[in-house]
Order: structure tokens, then sequence, then C-alpha cells
């Protein structure tokens, strides 16, 4: 096991993970300034070398990223490596099942299918790499830049839970510039419960004001006061715009030749791989094909489906990363006429999308199709209630005083009006809540949340920097490593 010696002021071992972004530099100096570092692992990402952080680590390794991603260690001594024991295999099920979807991700890298045999064998050479590192170097500390999702972080991230080695991720709420701390990704913000009480006590009295800062103020009259598209919404790809399969892929094309002209040749000669682009093609012009007219007058639950792969289902979702299965539990439950209006992420090319997929949400009798280029923040405001894993149609809809039914976990999980959603009896439970004593967020409460955010979150340095801002991201970056420094 791990030594914790990091808690008595004695020499930590960590593991960084994915700090080499702008600022990450500043910000991890400033994080381990006054720490005494013995072993450093950093994975980053090749090409980040100027974002190496001198921490005064007695030993610091760097680990390329890109290869972690794919499975692959240079340095490992396979001979002399810790092996894995049928105790720990079975310790970290979850993990391993969650992992066996997560790795989905990477055959768009790879350009071909990555067979259940595959994914198994690359898990296991994970689980043994990463377990031999924690033991041999006696971690103290597991340090992410954002939620375990690129696979191999994952297994880093639940050998630390199981082991009893702390761990720490950064998260963001991009659209208000501010991030947090999280141990534990099924429990976001958790810091943020006991503030919320207090606060609820402190403005019991329905006239007393809830002053809020500057950039939170700005926030809130702006999603609460306008329908106008947000800075940070999403629009679709060009090329996803066009119908044909040669428009839509040429540029692409062009681009690989250009740049990975043997991988390109490769592909281009390989019968599979057009199989594999023809069956995508298709799949995206199956949705187009079965949207149907919005109607805005009749009652409707609004499903926005999350883009994948990423974070924000997997793991971020749990079981409810399959999407269809979220919109079979709550079409069960739903009264006789109501729809379920699903809308696909404007982002969202082929990858993790089949007919199979949408087939199986049109078989559900409520489900319509929406257009995509359908007005979110009207679908959101006109519906009875928003459906989502962790999507930020959630978020907004708290102001526009919209409940909304969450199947995953991200930090506004705590702000009235949302309800959490893991079994039938939560989903019965929120839309008995929702239709029938006619439950809502009011704008009041969500400004009380906003105003348990400002005490629960610091400036992020990658955020959009306000019109009379003043801090330089520079600055930003160093008060975020104060903050983690503090947090460990």
């Amino acid at each position: 096991m791990a030594s914790y010696l990091a808690y008595h002021g004695a020499r930590m071992n960590i593991i960084l993970k994915a700090f080499d972004g702008p600022y990450c530099k500043i910000m991890m100096e400033r994080a381990f300034r006054d720490k005494d570092i013995g072993t450093c692992i950093s994975t980053m990402w090749p090409g980040s070398e100027a974002e190496r952080p001198n921490i005064g680590a007695e030993e610091h390794i760097f680990l390329d990223a890109e290869q972690l991603k794919l499975c692959i260690f240079p340095d490992a001594d396979w001979d002399n490596m810790l092996p894995v024991d049928e105790e720990l295999v079975e310790q970290m099920r979850e993990c391993e099942a969650v992992f066996m979807t997560m790795i989905t991700r990477m055959e768009e890298v790879v350009g071909q299918e990555i067979t259940y045999v595959e994914r198994k064998q690359q898990y296991l050479k994970q689980l043994r790499y990463w377990n031999h590192v924690l033991e041999t170097k006696k971690i103290d500390l597991f340090l992410s830049n954002h939620v375990p999702h690129q696979i191999y972080d994952l297994v880093i991230y639940d050998l630390c839970k199981l082991k009893g080695i702390p761990t720490f991720f950064v998260d963001r709420c991009f659209c208000i510039d501010a991030f947090y701390l999280v141990k534990d990704w099924e429990k976001p913000g958790e810091e943020m419960i006991p503030i919320l009480e207090e606060l609820q006590k402190e403005y019991a009295d329905e006239n007393k004001e809830i002053p809020l800062q500057p950039k939170f103020e700005v926030f809130y009259k702006a999603n609460a006061m306008t329908l106008e598209k947000p800075w940070y919404a999403e629009t679709r790809s060009k090329h996803l715009l066009k119908k044909s399969f040669i428009s839509r892929w040429s540029a692409s094309a062009l681009g690989m030749v250009r740049k990975k002209p043997a991988q390109f040749l490769s592909r281009i000669i390989s019968p599979t791989f057009w199989q594999r682009k023809l069956h995508e093609h298709q799949t995206i012009r199956f949705y187009d094909k079965h949207i149907s007219p919005v109607n805005l007058e009749e009652s409707f639950i609004y499903v926005p489906l999350h883009m994948q792969p990423e974070a924000t289902t997997c793991p971020l979702a749990g079981a409810f990363v399959e999407q269809e299965l979220m919109v079979q539990l709550l079409a069960a439950y739903l009264p006789p006429n109501m729809k379920i209006y699903i809308k696909e992420h404007p982002s969202q090319g082929e990858t993790m999308r089949s007919k199979e997929f949408y087939q199986s949400l049109l078989d559900i009798p409520a489900v319509r199709f929406v257009p995509r280029n359908t007005d979110t923040l009207e679908l959101t405001e006109k519906s009875v209630a928003v459906a989502t894993g962790t999507g930020t149609a959630a978020f907004e809809g708290l102001f526009r005083e919209t409940p909304s039914l969450m199947f995953g976990h991200r930090f506004f999980q705590y702000a009235d009006g949302i309800y959490m959603v893991h079994t039938a009896e939560d989903v019965q439970s929120a839309l008995k809540k929702i239709l029938e004593e006619n439950e809502k967020p009011t704008l009041r409460k969500t400004r009380l949340f906003l105003k348990a955010m400002e005490q629960c979150t610091r400036p992020y340095a990658g955020g959009v920097r306000l019109p009379d801002e003043k801090e330089t991201k520079e600055q930003k970056a160093e008060r975020m490593g104060e903050w983690i420094a503090q947090a460990l």
C-alpha cells in the first residue's frame, strides 16, 4: 500500500495528469511551491515541453499521454513488474466495465474497431502497470486536470480509490469562468451542500436581496432575462451540414493526405474502412430522415442527446452512458399523450451512433426526433422538464424555471429543481413532483445556488475574460495554484 506521509508534512510522491495546457506551469509551480516532492510522475501530451513545471521533485518522470492512451509503455520492465492477482481483479470489476466502454473513444484514433479481446488485454495491461507504479513509487496523491475519461486515467483513479490514496481533479463551469476541486466524480462540488443550507437560512426572508459577484450577476442576467444564444453554445461543424458523402469528407481526407499520408493510404485501400464510413454516413442520414415537426404547444419532455464519446457520459452518466436506457426509463412512467422531444447534439458525428441506436429510440411511442437546428433554449423553456445525463441544458433550465431529471453527476445536481435519477422509483418520484405537484425551480433559488457557487469556486485561467476584468490569466493561474495548495 502507498504511504501517506503527505499528511504529516513529510515528502510526497505524486502523479500529475494532463497539466500541459496554457498556464498549467504557473498553476503547478504555485501549488507545490511549499511542498517537499520526492517522485513526481507527469503525464503530458507530446510537444508540451514548454509547459513542464519545475516543482523541485527529486525525481520527475514525464510520460507521453498519447502513448498511454494507446496502451504503450516504453519504460515498462514487464519481467520485473508486480503481477496482478484475483483479489485485485475482482475489486476492480466496476472499473473494468467502465473501461470497456470508455476505450471506444480510441477507435477513431486507430481507425478500426477494437475487439473485446483487445479491450480486455489493454485493460489488464493498464491495471498491472499502474498498480506497480502506485506500489513501488509509494504514491501519496493523484491530481488530474479533469475528470478521468481518457482510459488510462480511469485505472489510476480507481486504483487510488481502492488503496485509499487521495485523488483530486480540477473541474470547471466554463460558462461562468469558475473552477472547483473534486475528490470523487460522483460527488462533484459536495461542499456546496452545507453552504446552501446556511444560505437558505440567511436568505429565508423573500424580500432580502441576494447579491452576486459581477461575473455571476452577468451570467444570471444573461440567462434569466434573455433567450439569446449563449457564447458557449456549440454549432454544427460545416462538413457535417453537407449531405453527400464525398463533399462531407473530402476536406478531412485532403488534410490527412498532407499530414499523415501513410495512414491515409492504409485506410483508403481497406474495404473495412469504406464499409464502416458508408455505414456511418447512413447513420447520420437516418436521424435526419426521421425528424418530426415541433409543436411547442403540446406537453413534452426535452432530451438533448450528449455528444459521445466524452466525459459527460463516460464516466459521468454511469450506466446511462447508454442514452437509450435513460429514454426508456423515462418513457415507462410518462402519462399518455406526453411526448419526448429528442434533439441530436450539434457536434455529434457518426462515432458512437448507429441506425440501431436511433431505431431503439423511435420504437418508443412517445419519442419524436426534432430538427438539429431547433433552438435548444426555446425547447428548454417550453418543455415540462429536461432529461439529461449531465447536460448544460439542465443548468440552463434553472434560469427558465424548468425542472430537470439528471441521470448522472454534475456540480448543479444540488440545485433546487434538479432531480437525481438512478432508479425507477427516482423517475416516478420526480415526475409526480413535476407533473402533479407542479414543483419548479424559482429564479430566487437559482440565484441562491449561484451564491453558493461563489463560495465554492475560484476564477478559471482558461475562461473567457469579462470586459471590465482586471486580473490577467497568469494571475488567475497563480490563484488556482494557491487554492490547490490549500486543498492539499
